[in-house]
């Protein structure tokens, strides 16, 4: 289940364009929590961020 969100997550951030400039593959590998949230805050919308709390706690994502 946790990682289905992720990767629903990571999928909806590639799809609008928050990685454009790095190699699909290598973000895929490579994205951490960090940048997972800060990409969902930055450039998704309230039900996405929804998603955050399932993935991560709160404190979690209020710290990044």
């Amino acid at each position: 289940m946790t990682m289905n969100v992720r990767e629903q997550i990571t999928n909806k951030l590639i799809a609008a364009g928050g990685f454009w400039s790095y190699d699909e593959k290598s973000v895929r590998e490579n994205l951490s929590d960090e940048q997972i949230i800060e990409g969902v805050l930055a450039k998704l919308d309230l039900e996405d961020i929804d998603l955050l709390f399932r993935l991560f706690s709160a404190k979690k994502i209020k710290a990044v």
